[in-house]
């Protein structure tokens, strides 16, 4: 009896070891989809999160947010990426914002996504918001967490001097 307790205790012990190491790292260009399907924490995050600005500012966000591009380097081991990377999407729906513009890469522990196009950015913390104006120069970047909020530091860097003109 002691044998197949022991034995069933390092069988569900390496189950949960598998998964926690095997199925929560993603490498390369991913999407929203795959996040939501493959992660109970995306869901989780995005459903609670509730963004903090009123229909005049969802307005003025969803207008100046139109011709810019964003690169979102994340992990989807590291908790800050958990967080952030479900509320920016929420925010952007909130806003009725397509997500078209978005391009998302998943990097392992060693910062590594295998995706040329990202390393340009030069990334060393995730999650790593990079905004883009039109003519692709970096406008600003939002790191590991916003100052305040997702969708103040986003109207922060898409349209300076907003929030201290109001």
């Amino acid at each position: 009896m002691k044998y197949i307790l022991v034995l069933s205790f390092l069988l569900i012990s390496q189950i949960g070891f598998s998964k926690s190491n095997g199925n929560d790292t993603l490498r390369g260009t991913v999407s929203v989809k795959k996040l939501k399907k493959s992660f109970d924490w995306f869901k989780t995050e995005y459903d609670s999160y509730e963004p903090a600005v009123s229909d005049y500012y969802i307005l003025r966000i969803k207008k100046a947010f139109e011709d810019k591009k964003v690169y979102i380097v994340m992990g989807t081991w590291c908790s800050d990426s958990k967080r952030e990377v479900p509320r920016f999407f929420k925010v952007l729906k909130y806003c009725g914002l397509k997500t078209k513009n978005v391009k998302m890469v998943a990097v392992d522990k060693s910062k590594e996504s295998g995706i040329t196009e990202f390393d340009q950015f030069e990334t060393v913390f995730v999650p790593t918001f990079i905004f883009l104006d039109k003519t692709g120069k970096e406008m600003g970047r939002i790191i590991e967490s916003p100052s305040k909020t997702i969708e103040y530091d986003l109207m922060k860097i898409i349209k300076p001097g907003f929030w201290e003109a109001q």
